[in-house]
């Protein structure tokens, strides 16, 4: 798809790279962008296991961190 008619139609183009479409863009029939679905990375939760441990009875609401938890960011570190 040439930059010009991405231009025109960018709504309808971001909505098939929405749902899961490469789009590659040119200029002047060559290739200079390619439009692909955003990946929110995420690291698993299993990375987190050894700083986590311990935490679940942690009441997240109403918790005043600084006063509770003073080593909090410690943990984290």
């Amino acid at each position: 798809m040439s930059v010009f008619e991405l231009k025109a139609k960018l709504s309808e183009q971001l909505e098939r790279v929405e749902s899961g479409e490469h789009l590659v863009v040119t200029r002047n029939g060559k290739p200079v962008a390619k439009l692909v679905p955003f990946e929110q990375s995420r690291k698993p939760l299993g990375s987190f296991a050894k700083v986590l441990a311990g935490w679940e009875s942690i009441e997240i609401d109403g918790a005043n961190w600084l006063e509770d938890y003073p080593d909090w960011v410690e943990k984290f570190n």
